[in-house]
């Protein structure tokens, strides 16, 4: 998943990164890929499923990124641009 970024391969790390950073990176990712999906969020920043599920919802109530899919399982989010 990184390697498709062109981000180093290896465990993220991103607990250091700020907010800001984690969503320039789903961005980059959904620019790249067209979508991305919550697990997808996990593996790219090296999160727990509750900090990607609180980064989405945060990205989503900022109008950044809306869900599309059948909820829940096959719920996937897309750039609002």
């Amino acid at each position: 998943m990184r390697k498709k970024l062109g981000l180093p391969i290896g465990p993220a790390q991103v607990d250091g990164f700020d907010r800001i950073r984690q969503e320039e990176m789903v961005m980059e990712y959904v620019s790249a890929h067209g979508r991305i999906t919550r697990g997808e969020v996990v593996q790219l920043l090296g999160i727990s499923d509750t900090k990607a599920r609180r980064l989405l919802e945060r990205m989503r109530a900022a109008d950044k990124i809306k869900p599309e899919g059948k909820p829940p399982r096959w719920v996937y989010y897309v750039s609002t641009n």
